[in-house]
C-alpha cells in the first residue's frame, strides 16, 4: 500500500489519526511513537511492546477512558489470557504530558491509565500466553511521564497510572520512574495518587502527586497499599480522605520499603460518628513489617483511633520492622473519644527497631511514645540531626536556621518545610 503524503497540516492530522502509531516498530531500539490520543489508545493492542511519546496528548474527547489492559484478581490461571492482559511493555513519556484523563467507573476494579502493570513468569511460560503474544523479554516500565488534571473514579485498585503494579510472587516486576500527577482520584479500596497497589518487588522512584485522594480503606497520596514493594524519592502534597488506613504516602505498608520520601497537606481518616475508623498517619496509616527510613511528614492529621503524626499504627507481628532517621512537623488531632493518638505513632505493637526519629514539639500537645521531641529552634539546626547519625553527605541537606532538613534530590521547585 502506497504511503499517504500530507500536503497541509490538516491532512497530516488526519493521516496521523488513521495510523496505529506515528512510527516505530515496537522494539527497544525503535519504539512505537505516540503523538495523538488515538495512538495512546492503541497501546492496548500491543501490551508487550515499547512505546514513546513524541508530543503532549490531550484525552479530552475520551469522556470515560477505558483502562489499558485487563486483570481479574479472582480469575483462575487456566482462564488466562482471555480475562487477564496486564501491560508488560515499556512506556517512555520523554517528559511529555497526558492531559485530562477522565474515568468514571465506580463499580470497576483496576482503574487508571493502565489497569495493571507487571508480568508473571509462570504465566509468560504458559502455552496460552505464547499463543496470544509469542515470546517476550520486556521488563514492564513506565517512566518520564506527566499526567495533568486527572479525574478518576473506580472501585478497588484505583490509581492515576495504574490500579496495580507488579504481580504477587512474580519474578519480573513493574517499575515506575520519574512520574508527576495532579488531579482527583476516588475509590473504595486500594486507592492512591500514582498506584492503587504496589506489589511485591514493584518499584516507584521519583513519583510525585498533588491533588486529592478519597476512599474507604488503604488510601494514600502515592499508593493505597505498598505490599513488599519499594518507594523512594517520592512525594505527595495532597488532601487524603479515608476511613481505615490513610496516609500521606501510603495507606498501608506491609513488609515494603519507603525511603527519601515526604508528605505534606492533610490526612483525614474518619467518618463522623464512626469510632471504628482507625490507622491514620502523616506518612503511613498502617505498617506491618518493612523499612521506613529517611522520610519526613509535615501533613496535618486528624482521625478517630490509632492516629499518629507519622504512622497511625504499627503491628510488628514478628516481622522485621525498622523506622529510622525520620521527622514530622504537622498537627495531630482527634475527636473527644479518640483512642491512641500520638505525635509520632498512634498505636505501637511490641518489637521493631526505632532510631533517630525527631518530632517538632511546638506542633503538638502530645508527648511522643518514641522519638526525640525538639523545639523549632533545634529543628532548624543540622547538628540536632547529625548527633543521631543522620546522613547529610548524600541524603539530607538543610538551610541552617531557615528550614528543617529536606532531601538533596529536591529541586528549586519543591516547597521546603
Amino acid at each position: 500500500m502506497e504511503e499517504q503524503v500530507a500536503e497541509t497540516e490538516e491532512e497530516e492530522e488526519i493521516i496521523e489519526e488513521d495510523r496505529d502509531f506515528a512510527g516505530g516498530e515496537g522494539t527497544e531500539e525503535a519504539p512505537y511513537l505516540i503523538k495523538t490520543a488515538e495512538h495512546l489508545h492503541n497501546i492496548r493492542e500491543n501490551l508487550d511492546a515499547h512505546f514513546k511519546l513524541i508530543d503532549d496528548v490531550n484525552l479530552e474527547k475520551y469522556e470515560n477512558w477505558n483502562p489499558i489492559g485487563e486483570y481479574d484478581f479472582f480469575t483462575l490461571m487456566e482462564d488466562y489470557p482471555e480475562d487477564n492482559k496486564p501491560f508488560f511493555g515499556q512506556l517512555d513519556g520523554d517528559g511529555h504530558t497526558i492531559k485530562n484523563l477522565t474515568i468514571d467507573r465506580p463499580e470497576t476494579d483496576f482503574v487508571g491509565l493502565f489497569a495493571y502493570v507487571g508480568r508473571d513468569e509462570e504465566i509468560l511460560r504458559s502455552t496460552l500466553h505464547r499463543m496470544f503474544y509469542g515470546e517476550t523479554e520486556v521488563e514492564p516500565k513506565i517512566k518520564n511521564l506527566n499526567l495533568e488534571n486527572v479525574d478518576i473514579a473506580g472501585n478497588e485498585w484505583v490509581g492515576a497510572i495504574a490500579g496495580s503494579n507488579g504481580i504477587h510472587e512474580a519474578d519480573e516486576k513493574g517499575e515506575m520512574m520519574n512520574i508527576e500527577v495532579n488531579g482527583e482520584i476516588e475509590g473504595e479500596l486500594y486507592v492512591g495518587g500514582i498506584l492503587g497497589e504496589n506489589n511485591e518487588g514493584g518499584t516507584i522512584t521519583q513519583a510525585h502527586f498533588t491533588g486529592e485522594v478519597r476512599g474507604i480503606e488503604d488510601i494514600g497520596g502515592v499508593v493505597g497499599m505498598n505490599f513488599r514493594g519499594n518507594i523512594s524519592k517520592s512525594s505527595a502534597e495532597a488532601s487524603i480522605f479515608g476511613e481505615h488506613f490513610a496516609g500521606g504516602i501510603a495507606g498501608a505498608n506491609e513488609e515494603g520499603s519507603i525511603s527519601q520520601s515526604y508528605a505534606r497537606g492533610e490526612v483525614i481518616g474518619h467518618r463522623e460518628g464512626d469510632l471504628r475508623s482507625r490507622g491514620v498517619g502523616g506518612l503511613v496509616g498502617h505498617v506491618s513489617g518493612g523499612s521506613i527510613k529517611n522520610n519526613y511528614s509535615i501533613a496535618d492529621v486528624r482521625g478517630n483511633r490509632n492516629v499518629g503524626g507519622f504512622i497511625g499504627e504499627l503491628w510488628v507481628q514478628d516481622l522485621e520492622t525498622e523506622v529510622k532517621y525520620t521527622y514530622n512537623s504537622g498537627s495531630v488531632s482527634g475527636q473527644k473519644e479518640t483512642e491512641n493518638i500520638d505525635s509520632f505513632i498512634g498505636r505501637l505493637d511490641t518489637g521493631g527497631e526505632f532510631y533517630a526519629n525527631h518530632i517538632n514539639q511546638e506542633r503538638y500537645d502530645i508527648s511522643p511514645i518514641l522519638g526525640h521531641s525538639q523545639s523549632k529552634e533545634k529543628m532548624l539546626k543540622e547538628d540536632t540531626f547529625t548527633a543521631t547519625g543522620w546522613n547529610f553527605d548524600n541524603i539530607w541537606t538543610i538551610e541552617e536556621g531557615k528550614t528543617y532538613p529536606f532531601f538533596q534530590w529536591q529541586d528549586d521547585n519543591t516547597s521546603y518545610p
